[in-house]
């Protein structure tokens, strides 16, 4: 009994510790939407690479063309390699592809190396940059700013920095809810973040489904 009422008393002190209840709500709220954001970052990173692979593997002829002759380059060695090491085409295209994401993905910052890998090697007849969504009953466009420099620079801020900004930043993104110096992520921009990425890759999958690019 006796272990039991310390037990108690020590979570009770932790919990007055923590604040009001109200108030801690508030911040659980506030690490849920900033974990969403970085998933949904990371789970859009994924569906571009997924993209990536598969048009690479309907079209494998795209590697050889001249606007892949800044990409790293393989010996024969190299290749004969893969060719021990890999059973099937597949596993050989997914090995030949990987470095052009990598290198591609790492010139452009990720997404946007990623969705300009895309549009350059496939043309695609809509800027998949350029979608649109609906929140709280009201159109909104998608464009470069909004998804590249926006919610990159909020994901890179929360995830290095702790949300705290850098001088200048909301001047930059007014649209960023913020706490003095620091990125609060709310309902509302937790739901657009959401919106902007569906709203991205249904733009990219609706032109890769309906063969919406040119591969010549």
């Amino acid at each position: 009994m006796h272990h039991f009422d310390e037990v108690q008393r020590t979570f009770l002190k932790l919990a007055h510790s923590m604040g009001k209840p109200e108030e801690v709500g508030e911040r659980a709220k506030e690490v849920l939407y900033r974990s969403c954001l970085v998933l949904r970052w990371t789970a859009f990173e994924a569906f571009l690479h997924s993209a990536i692979y598969d048009l690479f593997r309907s079209h494998p002829h795209k590697l050889a063309e001249d606007s892949m002759a800044k990409r790293p380059s393989m010996s024969y060695a190299d290749i004969i390699s893969m060719l021990e090491q890999f059973t099937s085409i597949e596993a050989l295209h997914a090995a030949l592809v990987e470095p052009q994401i990598e290198q591609s993905a790492a010139e452009g910052q990720s997404v946007h190396g990623l969705i300009n890998l895309l549009k350059s090697s496939f043309a695609f007849h809509d800027d998949p940059y350029e979608a649109w969504y609906v929140l709280r009953g009201q159109r909104y466009e998608t464009d470069y700013n909004t998804l590249l420099e926006e919610i990159k620079e909020v994901r890179n801020t929360l995830v290095h920095e702790g949300g705290y900004a850098c001088k200048g930043f909301f001047e930059r993104f007014p649209n960023v809810p913020h706490r003095d110096n620091q990125i609060v992520i709310d309902d509302t921009y937790n739901t657009k973040t959401a919106l902007v990425f569906g709203s991205v890759a249904y733009k990219i999958a609706h032109s890769v489904v309906q063969r919406k690019y040119h591969t010549d």
